[in-house]
């Protein structure tokens, strides 16, 4: 074959995510990419709603919710949403494909119970949730993920090698690093429905990366994030814990920047030693309450 790059195939689908170019002249056939030791390939992962930039959903759905990082467990398919009975759609992201793979298998369980070689809708691991291969980053794009024998410390940012704390050392063991393809938190917000859908819980657990996906959705289009989230959670590193990450914020950081945007939070950021991670919640003051934020609306009798 040509050492030089091939011209791509026409595609005239509308595709999720693309693959770019990451050496000066990758091999590329038959929609795949030889790059660095890398096989790259471009893949048809969902169904797209008619405006083409949101994706498919249900037409009963009154709001949407959305989980960025999952890993395989405490996932909100499992945790949430058979609570809201069919109101909400599920958008869930995992770049890791081991991970992701462990997600989309559920979909066949819940459509199929114990039977097999039945095909599900693509993407969908709920009947009313889909999960993409994706990460979501400040600017989008592709990206080097490392990932750690330890999954759950993957990150798109280097451990702090300097962490000494027990939560440092466990992620200090790497295991292989991967390509994956990003969205920003604005372009998965899109994917979540249009504008006008509320999505009522924004989970983050991007290791490290949390509040600067929030950062830069506010820098992108201001005010994007309060008009639209009920409520969210994102992973913090208290003040008195080196950063498990490089460039990582810390909680007070963290609840200072989303009471700036006018949500409030029922959580104090920890002093005392040895507490190195903080879950915080945040919610918008007219909905009183992180549960009732969170959880399925009461309706009226």
């Amino acid at each position: 074959g040509s050492s030089g790059p091939a011209r791509p195939l026409r595609d005239t689908r509308r595709r999720v995510t693309s693959h770019r170019n990451f050496c000066e002249q990758p091999r590329k056939k038959m929609g795949l990419t030889y790059a660095n030791g890398q096989l790259l390939s471009t893949t048809h992962v969902a169904m797209l709603a008619p405006d083409g930039q949101s994706l498919r959903m249900p037409r009963r759905t009154e709001y949407a919710m959305l989980e960025i990082g999952c890993s395989d467990w405490d996932t909100l398919d499992e945790t949430d949403l058979d609570k809201h009975k069919g109101r909400a759609f599920l958008v869930s992201f995992e770049p890791l494909l081991d991970k992701y793979a462990v997600l989309l298998a559920r979909g066949t369980r819940r459509y199929h119970g114990s039977a097999h070689d039945l095909a599900v809708p693509l993407a969908h691991h709920h009947r009313h949730g889909v999960v993409l291969p994706l990460a979501v980053s400040p600017r989008g794009g592709p990206f080097n993920i490392t990932v750690h024998k330890r999954a759950g410390c993957s990150s798109l940012l280097a451990a702090n090698s300097t962490s000494t704390a027990t939560w440092g050392r466990l992620c200090q063991h790497v295991l292989e690093s991967r390509r994956v393809e990003s969205v920003t938190l604005l372009q998965a917000m899109r994917l979540a429905g249009p504008a006008t859908l509320p999505i009522r819980f924004l989970k983050i657990d991007a290791q490290g990366v949390d509040l600067k996906l929030v950062k830069a959705l506010e820098a992108e289009a201001p005010g994007t994030l309060y008009r639209r989230v009920n409520s969210m959670q994102i992973e913090t590193r208290t003040s008195q814990c080196t950063p498990l990450y490089e460039g990582q914020e810390t909680c007070d950081e963290a609840r200072d920047f989303m009471v700036n945007l006018g949500y409030r939070s029922n959580h104090d950021c920890p002093k005392n030693r040895g507490w190195c991670e903080r879950t915080m919640q945040f919610y918008r003051p007219s909905e009183r309450s992180f549960v009732k934020a969170r959880g399925p609306p009461v309706v009226a009798r």
